[in-house]
């Protein structure tokens, strides 16, 4: 019997098989976390959300379509398949008694979508701005863009343009090009396939919270970009990609492991908080409810002035 539950955990060659986690209401349970956390009011009436890194588009779908927040995501996903959402939704999977606030309707609203990699690179070129972050704890592109940026060459609008190049050539179009309702088809959200620099610029001073769940790469950006604003964010790590941020350090050893990570990212800041997230799987939470003059604390959660 030890023998064929053994066996049990292997794949067909040979390997270890992936333990699923209990995590797929992780999304909603994220969501209702940051309306207890920063209030209904703050979320609704700040300017809005940035999630990052949000490719598969259900924490801002449920934002949006639940508690009616603006949500706008970044990632240079070319398509979001909203279409099991919309069933979720109809089907009244995202609402219950315990969500503050839900409103539940049968119109479907899709959230804002921007193609693009969010990094020190993006706003530093779209913001005009110095130097914001070490480039040790970022990838080679951004050590190489501050050093294109101090020589006459640099054009800011060119150098967007390559920006959003990038984030265009980044998905192979036969296997995340999709039919399925999406932003654009609906006609609701932007799904914005050219890019404004002046609106960018915009949606990344305005924004009221910044979010990502298991963001992966953009991790470290969107905690670096939220203090450097003085807004409030929370995010959710998951991969380490120590591979990517070979010069990330934390106590003089490079990055390597998801505890130092989160170590890494609390030293940011003295006013980071932890809290763990009511799932399996990487639930660890990490948050800030802001410095900027707009926003004040009160106890737990938050208001505008």
């Amino acid at each position: 019997m030890a023998v064929a539950r053994k066996n049990r955990t292997k794949n067909a060659n040979g390997k270890p098989k992936r333990v699923k986690k209990k995590n797929k209401q992780r999304n909603k349970i994220f969501c209702n976390w940051l309306v207890q956390e920063f209030s209904l009011d703050f979320l609704r009436n700040s300017g809005g959300v940035l999630d990052v890194a949000g490719g598969q588009g259900e924490v801002s779908f449920i934002l949006k379509n639940v508690f009616k927040i603006p949500a706008t995501i970044i990632d240079p996903r070319d398509r979001i398949d909203y279409s099991k959402f919309v069933c979720k939704l109809n089907a009244g999977n995202y609402h219950n008694t315990r969500n503050e606030g839900s409103v539940n309707d049968i119109k479907v609203r899709y959230p804002d979508h921007i193609k693009l990699f969010f990094t020190p690179v993006l706003w530093e070129c779209v913001n005009n701005e110095e130097q914001t972050c070490d480039p040790n704890n970022y990838e080679k592109e951004y050590s190489a863009f501050l050093q294109h940026k101090a020589t006459p060459e640099y054009d800011q609008k060119k150098y967007f343009e390559q920006i959003e190049n990038k984030a265009k050539s980044c998905w192979n179009p036969k296997t995340l090009l999709s039919s399925a309702p999406s932003a654009t088809q609906s006609n609701e959200g932007n799904e914005s396939a050219n890019l404004d620099l002046e609106y960018v610029s915009k949606l990344l001073q305005n924004f009221g919270c910044i979010i990502g769940m298991h963001p992966d790469q953009a991790t470290e950006a969107i905690v670096d970009y939220a203090l450097l604003q003085g807004k409030p964010f929370a995010v959710v790590p998951c991969c380490v990609c120590s591979k990517q941020f070979t010069k990330r350090t934390h106590d003089g050893e490079t990055v390597k492991t998801y505890e130092h990570l989160v170590s890494h990212i609390q030293t940011k800041h003295p006013d980071i908080r932890v809290a763990t997230l009511p799932f399996e799987g990487k639930n660890t939470v990490l948050y800030h409810h802001g410095t900027s003059s707009g926003v004040i604390q009160v106890g737990q959660n938050l208001i505008c002035e």
